[in-house]
């Protein structure tokens, strides 16, 4: 699926990509400042690097789409509607762009025995008995090129987009850059920190709130809806850092961690950072516990709201660098935002034009 990914920074410098990737492996410079070659992560395919440094809120280019998908069908999971979607893919001529053109063809498109792309033929035979077998093979081919490649628009998310640059980039949990989708304008890639020269240029496939998942929860993200196993450093660390616990001991700031690999029927974890003690058996049974009951609650969200506030409130509390409580905050701030939009559209009436604020589309939890 294609997540809603969120600007963090402001730009300073624009860069229009012109050049186009033909696919042949080579080194090609498609900005100023930026390649596309060969990555050195496993199985990482063609990859774009920083050919000089870039500081943090910096765009490092900017890509119009290769071809815009409507974003209902995969929202209401309608054959129909997305059948219905590529049909206007064609008749506008994007499906040519994307399966015609040299930046389309070098899109990865998974491997031949990925069993979406039996779902895809089976829902373009179904939905769509009447075309021919040429033209239902290149429909599954586009549906298996948004499925890998695209990005969720902002501003309501009622577009998929496939970019013939940024599309290309390949995936870290601590990206050092993000995608920006507008609805109408090209695409950008905005860094998040400094980027040095030679140091390849990274985003997350995941929304934000699913970057707050568990180590072996958001590789299982990955391996589902990408077909790869993460090996960043957050992935390759034998520490959780998405679930870690206070110090039990009074006044002491530390964390520790819970690892990678855990030992049936109970919850392992690392001594502390600051105190260098080993949490008691007890204490880890305690964390685990809070841990599944807060952990349920919070992917009831929005129905379990309020049975979930004081749970949840308590466990941010205790444990503020947890990612259930990155997770918790994170969908209360979305909430109130929300609210607070509802309040201006009914009073729209009364405010004027510059007090109005577009909402950022909503995530998972």
């Amino acid at each position: 699926p294609a997540l809603a990914r969120v600007r963090l920074c402001s730009h300073v410098h624009v860069h229009t990509c012109t050049q186009r990737v033909d696919g042949g492996g080579r080194a090609m410079q498609v900005g100023d400042g930026i390649e596309v070659r060969r990555s050195r992560e496993p199985g990482g395919g063609e990859g774009l690097f920083a050919t000089h440094p870039w500081k943090p809120g910096q765009t490092l280019l900017r890509d119009r789409p290769l071809a815009r998908l409507q974003a209902e069908a995969f929202d209401k999971e309608d054959p129909a509607l997305l059948a219905k979607a590529h049909a206007c893919l064609a008749e506008d001529g994007q499906l040519e762009v994307l399966l015609g053109s040299d930046a389309g063809m070098a899109l990865w498109r998974g491997e031949p025995e990925d069993p979406r792309r039996d779902a895809f033929r089976r829902c373009v035979e179904d939905t769509w008995p009447e075309g021919t077998a040429e033209a239902r093979a290149r429909r599954a081919e586009a549906m298996c090129i948004f499925s890998f490649n695209s990005y969720m628009t902002q501003d309501g998310g009622r577009f998929h987009a496939v970019f013939p640059i940024i599309s290309k980039a390949n995936h870290r949990c601590d990206p050092n850059c993000w995608v920006v989708v507008p609805e109408s304008e090209p695409g950008e890639l905005v860094s998040a920190r400094p980027v040095s020269e030679g140091e390849e240029v990274t985003v997350s496939y995941l929304c934000k709130a699913d970057l707050l998942r568990p180590l072996l929860k958001r590789r299982a993200l990955l391996r589902d809806g990408w077909e790869f196993n993460c090996c960043c450093s957050r992935c390759a660390s034998e520490l959780d850092d998405m679930r870690r616990f206070c110090c039990p001991l009074p006044g002491c700031p530390g964390t520790s961690a819970a690892l990678r690999e855990q030992l049936a029927g109970g919850l392992e974890a690392s001594s502390c950072s600051s105190c260098g003690a080993v949490p008691a058996e007890a204490a880890r049974q305690a964390w685990a516990e809070r841990e599944l009951q807060v952990e349920a609650l919070v992917e009831g969200l929005p129905e379990s709201l309020y049975c979930a506030w004081a749970p949840c409130e308590d466990f941010a509390r205790d444990h503020p660098l947890h990612g259930l409580a990155g997770r918790w905050k994170n969908f209360i701030a979305r909430r109130t935002q929300a609210e607070a939009h509802e309040v201006s559209r009914a009073t729209s009436t009364f405010a004027t034009p510059e007090c109005s604020r577009s909402m950022p589309r909503a995530g998972r939890q």
